[in-house]
C-alpha cells in the first residue's frame, strides 16, 4: 500500500443541496507510477485533493468505480487493475498484452472514452470492465485503432473485500473499431445497462445490452450519410477518433470526430436504437479537442486547442447557435515553458461543474462553474483548479450511475418482461413471409407497428380481431423492432425476418 503524502482541502461555498454521491466519486488524476498522483474527492461544492503515490501510471484512458458512500474499490488505467489500497488486484495484471501495450503500460492507455465500469446487473458486488485490445495499423503509418471488444469480470465480494478478476479479457465482438467510441448508459429500466462503441471510419454504430443473462450480440446500425466535410491533415491520416457520451438523463449520444465534426443522435433507452443523426461540421478547427454536455443538456461545450466553444442543443439550429466563450491566455505551468495549459478534454464532475484538461502535464484544471449559464454566464475559469503535482491529461469520463427508470414503460422493465401482455403473441420469430398476432378475446382493438434498426416505422396494421395474420414478406431480411398498441397497454419486442 501507498502511503498519503499530504492532504490539501480546496473549499467553497457548501451547497448542502449537492452533497455529492458516490460510485463515479472520487477522481483519480495524475501521474505515477511510483510518482505524484491526485484524487479529487467532491462533496458539495468542496473539493478534497489528496496527493499521494500510485503504483499504476494514469494516462488519459482511466476509469474507476467507489460505492454508494464514495469510498473507491478499484481503477484501471486500461492494462492493469488496482485495488483501493494501489495494489494491482489479484488476476488484475496485464489484462491484455501485445506490443502495443509494452509501449504503454508504465503510463497507461493514452486514450480517453476507451474503458468502462458498470455493475453486473446478475450479481451484487460484480463489476463489467469493458476495455479494447488495440493494434497497431500499418495502413496508417504507425497509427493505432481498436480491433477487438473485451470484458473483465470483477468480484469484489472476494479476497477480503480488495476483489479478485475472475474473468479476465473476454472477447465480446471483433472488428475495426474506432478508439474514444465507448460510451455506457442504463436501459430504461433503471436496472440494466447499454454500452456502445463505434466501427472504424464508418457509420455503424454497435450496441450491447448488458442485463442478467450477460452481453448480448450487438445491435448494428448503418445510421447517418458518412462524408468527409473537410480535407484531413494529411491523405494517410484521417482518423475518426474523438469523445463519445450519453446525455445525463440519457436520451442523447454525442460524439465528436477529429475529421468530420459534432455528430449528435437521439437514443431510445428501451430498444438501444439511435435516431434522428445531425452532424455539425468542424472545419478548420485543430486537432486535439473535446466536448461535454451541461447536466441539463442544454449547452454542449467543444474545446479545440486555443478556444472554448458553447452550443445550444435546445435550439432549432444548433450548428448556428455556436458562441465563442474563451481564447486561451496564454498561461503555463511552469510559467515561460512549454508546457502550455491548452484545453482539451473535458468531463462534467459529480459537483455539476466541466474540468478540463490541457493536453500536456500542467499543475491545473480548466473549470465551467456554472454549465447550465448561456454565452458568458457559463463562467468559463482558465487554470481555476490548481494542483498540487503534475496531470498528466487524465481526466475519467463516467457513465451517470445514478440515471433510474423512465416513467413510460417499455420492453425489458423487470425480470419477467412484465409490461408485455402475456396473452399476445407474435409468431414465428424467426419469421419469413408472414407472421401472425393473437390477442385475448378482451381486446377489442389493436395497432401493430414495426421499425427497422434505425428506429423508421416500416409497417403499420390495424387488428381488429383476436388473430390475424400480417404480411412481412416485402421486408428485407434484418432485425426490427415491433409494438403492439391497445386498449390495454403497449406490447414491445423484437422480431427476426430471415
Amino acid at each position: 500500500m501507498k502511503n498519503i503524502i499530504f492532504i490539501i482541502y480546496i473549499i467553497s461555498s457548501i451547497n448542502l443541496q449537492s452533497q455529492n454521491k458516490g460510485y463515479d466519486n472520487p477522481w483519480l488524476i495524475g501521474n505515477g507510477p511510483d510518482s505524484s498522483a491526485i484524487s479529487l474527492n467532491f462533496w458539495g461544492d468542496s473539493i478534497k485533493i489528496t496527493h499521494h503515490l500510485r503504483n499504476t501510471g494514469l494516462s488519459e484512458g482511466t476509469a474507476s468505480i467507489s460505492d454508494s458512500m464514495r469510498n473507491l474499490l478499484f481503477y484501471t488505467n486500461g492494462f492493469t487493475v488496482c485495488n483501493k489500497n494501489n495494489d494491482t488486484m489479484g488476476g488484475g495484471h496485464l489484462l491484455v498484452q501485445n506490443e502495443f501495450v509494452n509501449a504503454y503500460k508504465t503510463n497507461g492507455l493514452p486514450y480517453a472514452y476507451a474503458l468502462s465500469i458498470i455493475p453486473n446487473p446478475k450479481k451484487a458486488g460484480q463489476y463489467y470492465l469493458f476495455h479494447q485490445l488495440v493494434d497497431e495499423d500499418i495502413n496508417m503509418l504507425y497509427w493505432y485503432r481498436g480491433y477487438k471488444l473485451l470484458y473483465s469480470l470483477i468480484d469484489m465480494n472476494v479476497n477480503g473485500g480488495n476483489g479478485y478478476v475472475v474473468q479476465k479479457a473476454v472477447p465480446i465482438y471483433q472488428d475495426t473499431i474506432a478508439l474514444m467510441s465507448m460510451a455506457a448508459v442504463k436501459h430504461a429500466n433503471g436496472k440494466d445497462w447499454w454500452l456502445t462503441v463505434s466501427n472504424w471510419r464508418g457509420n455503424e454504430v454497435f450496441m450491447f445490452l448488458v442485463n442478467e443473462n450477460g452481453i448480448s450480440p450487438p445491435i448494428i446500425q448503418k445510421i447517418g450519410q458518412l462524408f468527409s466535410i473537410y480535407a484531413p491533415l494529411n491523405q494517410t491520416y484521417q482518423d475518426d477518433s474523438g469523445p463519445t457520451f450519453f446525455s445525463q438523463d440519457g436520451s442523447k449520444l454525442i460524439r465528436g470526430n477529429y475529421t468530420e465534426g459534432i455528430r449528435i443522435y437521439d437514443f431510445d433507452r428501451c430498444t438501444g436504437l439511435i435516431s434522428n443523426p445531425i452532424l455539425i461540421p468542424c472545419p478548420n478547427e485543430q486537432w486535439g479537442w473535446g466536448l461535454a454536455l451541461s447536466p441539463n443538456g442544454r449547452f454542449l461545450y467543444q474545446s479545440n486547442v486555443v478556444k472554448l466553444y458553447q452550443y445550444d442543443m435546445w435550439a432549432t439550429d444548433i450548428a448556428a447557435s455556436k458562441m465563442l466563450i474563451a481564447n486561451y491566455d496564454g498561461y503555463a505551468t511552469p510559467p515561460g515553458s512549454a508546457f502550455q495549459t491548452l484545453f482539451y478534454n473535458m468531463s462534467l464532475a459529480p459537483n455539476e461543474k466541466i474540468y478540463m484538461t490541457s493536453g500536456n502535464g500542467v499543475k491545473c484544471l480548466h473549470v465551467i462553474n456554472n454549465p447550465d449559464s448561456l454565452g458568458l454566464a457559463c463562467d468559463f475559469v482558465q487554470h481555476g483548479l490548481m494542483l498540487p503535482c503534475y496531470n498528466n491529461n487524465t481526466i475519467p469520463t463516467p457513465p451517470n450511475y445514478y440515471l433510474g427508470a423512465t416513467t413510460n414503460p417499455c420492453y425489458g422493465v423487470d425480470k419477467e418482461e412484465g409490461i408485455r401482455d402475456k396473452e399476445i403473441s407474435v409468431y414465428p420469430n424467426p419469421a419469413q413471409d408472414k407472421i401472425y398476432l393473437e390477442m385475448p378475446i378482451s381486446t377489442q382493438a389493436a395497432t401493430f407497428l414495426l421499425y427497422d434498426i434505425s428506429g423508421k416505422e416500416v409497417l403499420k396494421q390495424n387488428i381488429v380481431g383476436s388473430k390475424e395474420s400480417i404480411f412481412v414478406g416485402k421486408l428485407a431480411k434484418d432485425m426490427y423492432f415491433y409494438e403492439v398498441i391497445s386498449n390495454k397497454q403497449q406490447n414491445y419486442g423484437k422480431l427476426m425476418i430471415e
